[in-house]
């Protein structure tokens, strides 16, 4: 995991990504009653503010992890890149 932000992550967070992109739990049983409560309380929570000033992605030549300023990326420079329109 590369952090190259000014963002400091914390246990949790450091924890979820060094098991990389394509992590995924497989369950024996899916627990349906406490994945509908953990839905509604997410929802419920809707409210709460996500960090839009930096971006997750995967490495381009390694399984590594990237957490970067969304201002230092090269989508954010008009010289090379371009918004479309749908």
């Amino acid at each position: 995991m590369i952090n190259v932000s000014d963002y400091d992550l914390n246990e949790h967070e450091l924890s979820v990504l060094k098991k990389g992109l394509n992590f995924a739990v497989t369950l024996a049983k899916i627990p349906v009653d406490d994945m509908i409560t953990v839905v509604e309380s997410t929802i419920s929570m809707s409210a709460e503010i996500r960090n839009k000033d930096i971006m997750i992605v995967p490495a381009d030549k390694s399984w590594a992890v990237v957490v970067m300023k969304t201002t230092d990326s090269l989508l954010s420079d008009a010289k090379t890149s371009k918004k479309l329109k749908f």
